[in-house]
């Protein structure tokens, strides 16, 4: 108790200094702060709170253990390979900002610039990565989609977040990622088959890492390159991961991001629809689901209110299993066959 007391002084300590900053009439520097955590949670929480209650200009710098970070309109099932995840205990996050999914691991250099909006431009922001790899002997380029290429395949993706003060540009840099877990955790082909959703599509473009033209570099050396170009002679300040623990304020925002309502119920309502094959019939099936709760079950036109049972049933492999449990007959062989196919995106 006594610690979080303490920590919770920090924190509020660290806010009372940003508000003596917002009575300042400009952003009189730049300030450049480094994660000292891996957990994709606590780092987008971090960069949530800066972006809140910072009226600086600021790049973060962060770095993750594996994981999968989808984009704020984005479906997970369609997005990830969440089998594959479980597996192999990958993380999967959602961000506050659009675009797309990426995968990222202690490989992956992560960057978030923070700002005024008036002063918000990505293009600048990208440049300014170039001219950092440029200095390490990286020949990278800005396509006119804002991605960052080397010998035309992908090394960087953006993203962004505008609010009526304020906003931050986000964006990766592919330094020697594991490729392999990369493509294992997005590949999902049998769920584009069957999910029929609004929701954002990521557009999968070929990547590469810059340590396939500079063999020796390092994370860290390619941190430093960008640092010293945001702004020459600033000094990296480490963020520490306790004092993100250390107040309610910040610990509600990680632990809404860390929820199964954020991750999977944010996304748009969307419906599973297939085909099953039992003794010579074809058998139509499709589900509603809406904020990640399996809704109606249609089968061969036939409607079953599942969530007006009184029961929540989140989509799910036990979910499935319960559904097909109250049914007889033919109907109960089709939904364990097609429970059985869909254990390949749950």
């Amino acid at each position: 108790m006594l610690k979080w007391r303490i920590l919770s002084n920090r924190l509020n300590r660290l806010n009372s200094s940003f508000k003596l900053m917002h009575t300042s009439s400009s952003l009189s520097r730049k300030r450049i702060y480094r994660s000292t955590s891996d957990d994709v949670f606590y780092n987008l929480a971090l960069e949530d709170w800066l972006y809140q209650h910072s009226d600086e200009e600021l790049l973060i710098l962060w770095k993750n253990s594996p994981c999968v970070v989808i984009g704020r309109h984005q479906n997970p099932w369609i997005e990830a390979n969440i089998p594959y995840l479980k597996k192999q205990n990958i993380k999967l996050a959602r961000r506050n900002s659009g675009g797309g999914t990426v995968f990222h691991d202690h490989g992956n250099l992560n960057l978030s610039f923070i700002t005024n909006k008036s002063q918000y431009n990505r293009r600048n922001n990208l440049e300014l990565i170039c001219r950092a790899l440029h200095g390490v002997g990286v020949s990278a380029v800005i396509n006119e989609r804002d991605d960052i290429l080397l010998n035309g395949k992908k090394i960087s993706g953006t993203a962004a977040k505008l609010a009526r003060n304020r906003a931050y540009h986000h964006c990766t840099v592919l330094v020697d990622v594991d490729r392999q877990s990369l493509s294992q955790s997005l590949k999902n082909e049998y769920s584009h088959e069957i999910i029929k959703t609004n929701a954002t599509r990521s557009i999968r473009s070929p990547i590469e890492n810059i340590s396939g033209q500079v063999s020796d570099i390092t994370l860290d050396e390619v941190e430093r390159c960008i640092a010293g170009e945001y702004a020459q002679g600033a000094d990296i300040e480490n963020f520490h991961h306790d004092i993100i623990t250390g107040g309610d304020e910040i610990l509600e925002i990680y632990q809404n991001f860390k929820s199964w309502q954020w991750v999977y119920g944010k996304s748009p309502k969307f419906f599973i629809e297939d085909k099953i094959s039992v003794n010579g019939s074809e058998i139509e099936i499709q589900l509603s689901i809406v904020n990640g709760i399996v809704e109606t079950l249609h089968i061969n036109s036939e409607i079953r209110n599942i969530n007006g049972s009184g029961v929540n049933l989140v989509l799910s492999e036990d979910s499935l299993s319960n559904i097909t449990q109250n049914m007889r007959g033919l109907e109960k062989e089709c939904m364990e066959i097609f429970s059985e196919k869909m254990s390949k995106i749950l």
